[in-house]
């Protein structure tokens, strides 16, 4: 018991971070504008619908009614029988859980990787990477939403420990565990593609070492060599275990082709900036790059080392160049930079200690540390991206989220409708299938010209919604109010002012608007809101 206790106080730092990392988590799910709706609605069809539906979901776009034969291969199925397994269990509070200790498990293993690249587990080593950890807080939380990228996060992190611990090398079941969390991936998320090309690092790695110690005569006899080549064959191999085979397996490199929508989570860090979305964040992301490539390149000064500090680079600038290409990427970065950041930091700290080891001491260093990390503690929590957002903490729903697809139910509106992007995943979850969507958010499941053409056309130019609403002959639109693409704020404005159009619902998140037509006189008698409410007069 007693060593039980004092290993308890020697890991209270780590503890406490986790918890305190978890809390991030704990955030209301903002269903209009999420992906977790369609995931439950895909989970609900794969699990009760008819083998018809669970092929046309799996392989087209099966919630649109404009481009409802348009292929697409859906590559997070298994998510969403997660998902709804989960809802039916314990509704979007389970689900707000469940999220949180993914992503707290997947942190407890980039500590654990930390830990074992230091070599050591004293109250400096468990200090040390207290305050690297905390550091990158603002990286490693970047995604807080309900969504399949959470079990990516956990598998990368945990794929990343047992490989950089060479753990995965002594034991063959834990190869075994690989390469079944592999398959797992390959059908939950469009990132599994990190698992082999993790594998392929570390055999770049062994080949480097190779070269630079004059031994590449001995590649195809050298056992890492040969080791870390099957596993990243092993893992290409078992990711075509997946319902479309190949084209599964070669979707992260062909979804894109197709993207004619501009999601915020794909842009470029500096197009975010541009934008204006969290410039102090982006900045930070920026910062600790070029820190990190500062750093490993200060610690150029063992010439043996020399073939790991290069592939380490390696992976690091690929993962700094992706996250900046590619936002939602930044955790994925946190997870590679952190470990040797801690170990960096923490051989930095005992270079200073041996070389004043005479008037320091092992536990003067850490009370310099653990002075030095208060002090920066108190600093940096004033800048706010280092603490939760306590404005979206919660457990499950935000409050009334229900309340305009029970009035479009109650009411017996019937479609087509005409929605934005952003409330696709809220209509899959709510109405599918007595409606389908015009649009869901998934641009991948779109032709581009759909999107550009028809789509954005609609919102952005007033001729082209007219042309498009007489092809479609909408009943219904279904608006997320707060949509800031190009032209949706317009677009609302003169539905509002529009004779043709009659707005009969508004909430905070939507905006529902019905055809001044027959179908629809009860409904618009019944409630018709005044322009008045929207800030306008009735002439």
């Amino acid at each position: 018991m007693t060593k039980f206790l004092q290993k308890i106080k020697l890991y209270l730092p780590l503890i406490l971070l986790t918890i305190f990392f978890g809390l991030f988590y704990l955030v209301s799910i903002n269903l209009f504008n999420s992906d977790i709706g369609r995931h439950i609605a895909n989970g609900r069809i794969i699990l009760t619908g008819s083998t018809d539906d669970l092929k046309n979901l799996l392989s087209t776009n099966y919630f649109s009614y404009t481009q409802n034969n348009y292929p697409n291969i859906n590559h997070h199925w298994f998510f969403g029988v997660i998902a709804y397994f989960l809802h039916q269990f314990g509704g979007f509070k389970l689900l707000t859980i469940v999220n949180m200790l993914l992503n707290t498990l997947g942190f407890i293993f980039i500590l654990l990787s930390s830990l074992e690249l230091i070599g050591k587990k004293n109250s400096l080593a468990i200090l040390t990477t207290t305050i690297v950890a905390f550091l990158t807080l603002p990286l490693l939380t970047h995604r807080l939403e309900v969504r399949p990228e959470s079990f990516s996060l956990l598998f990368f992190s945990m794929f990343f420990y047992l490989f950089s611990s060479n753990k995965v090398k002594k034991n063959k079941w834990i190869i075994m565990i690989v390469l079944v969390t592999q398959i797992l991936w390959v059908n939950t998320h469009l990132f599994f593609i990190l698992g082999p090309l993790l594998a392929g690092f570390y055999l770049f790695k062994e080949l480097l070492n190779l070269i630079f110690n004059k031994k590449i005569a001995n590649i195809l006899i050298n056992k890492n060599i040969k080791f870390w080549f099957l596993l990243c064959l092993s893992l290409f191999l078992v990711s075509i275990i997946n319902p479309h085979f190949l084209e599964g397996l070669l979707e992260p490199l062909n979804i894109f082709n197709n993207y004619a929508y501009k999601v915020a989570e794909n842009q470029s860090t500096f197009f975010m900036i541009n934008y204006g979305s969290n410039i102090k964040f982006f900045s930070y992301v920026i910062a600790i790059s070029i820190a990190t490539i500062l750093l490993l390149l200060s610690s150029f000064v063992n010439k043996k080392v020399w073939s790991a500090k290069i592939s380490e680079l390696v992976l690091f600038s690929l993962f700094i160049l992706i996250s900046n290409k590619i936002n939602r990427m930044t955790p994925f970065l946190a997870v590679v930079i952190t470990p040797f950041l801690v170990k960096e930091f923490f051989n930095f700290i005992q270079f200073v200690l041996n070389k004043y080891k005479n008037s320091l001491s092992d536990s003067f260093g850490t009370l310099v540390l653990s002075s030095g990390g208060f002090v920066l503690l108190i600093i940096i929590l004033n800048l706010g991206f280092f603490t939760p957002d306590l404005r979206m903490s919660g457990i499950g729903l935000l409050p009334n989220t229900f309340l305009a697809s029970q009035f479009y139910k109650n009411n017996k509106i019937v479609g087509p409708i005409f929605n934005n992007y952003d409330i696709g995943g809220y209509l899959a979850y709510s109405l599918f299938p007595q409606e389908q969507l015009f649009i869901d958010n998934r641009p991948e499941a779109y032709s581009p010209e759909f999107i550009t053409k028809e789509f954005l056309s609609a919102i952005k130019h007033e001729d082209s919604w007219s042309i498009i609403d007489q092809k479609y002959k909408f009943n219904v639109i279904f608006f997320y109010r707060h949509d800031a693409i190009d032209g949706a704020q317009e677009f609302l404005f003169n539905r509002v002012v529009d004779e043709n159009w009659i707005p009969v619902f508004v909430d905070e998140f939507t905006l529902i608007f019905v055809k001044n037509n027959e179908t629809n006189k009860s409904v618009i008698n019944q409630f018709k809101i005044p322009r008045e409410v929207f800030g306008f007069t009735e002439n």
